[in-house]
């Protein structure tokens, strides 16, 4: 004979493993959900990390560049290639001035001469225009006079002007 204290009891008793039952499985969704987690952070973390031992390694380098006084540095640091660019900006813009002056041309067509030039004499941008500032300011001076270079004279051509030999 079952008395029914007796089963009530085991209703009792199995709503309550059904209640551990349920925690418990809540409990294993969040623990693998902040698993998950942790692991994304993990990976982060991990990049984070390599990132700034790139940069480190970076700063070290261009460091030991700066204090060893080697002439390389630009090609490792940006700052110095910044510093580099804007310095040579200036010359260019007066060679500029100066082949717009003398041609009456764009400012584009300008600097497409000169880089045409730079490319053809393989003479970097920067010191050719250096080089028309300067015959330009000596050119102001009759006694000072300097032949054009020939570099100097391909650009002047390639503009339409005729610069007679220095012979």
């Amino acid at each position: 004979m079952v008395y029914s204290h007796e089963l009530s009891g085991a209703a009792v008793l199995d709503s309550r493993f059904d209640n551990l039952y349920a925690a418990a499985r809540t409990a294993r969704t969040r623990a693998e959900q902040a698993v998950r987690r942790t692991e994304c952070v993990l990976e982060q973390s991990e990049a984070a990390l390599q990132q700034h031992q790139q940069a480190r390694a970076q700063a070290r380098l261009t460091r030991e560049l700066r204090q060893s006084g080697r002439g390389d540095r630009l090609r490792y640091s940006p700052y110095a290639r910044l510093e580099a660019r804007l310095a040579s900006m200036p010359v260019i813009e007066q060679a500029k001035g100066i082949l717009m002056a003398q041609c009456g041309c764009s400012a584009d067509r300008a600097f497409d001469a000169l880089r045409r030039i730079s490319q053809h004499e393989n003479i970097r941008v920067r010191d050719l225009a250096a080089q028309v500032v300067a015959n330009t300011a000596q050119a102001q001076e009759p006694a000072n006079r300097v032949p054009v270079r020939r570099a100097e004279r391909a650009v002047l051509f390639s503009l339409g002007i005729r610069v007679p030999s220095a012979r």
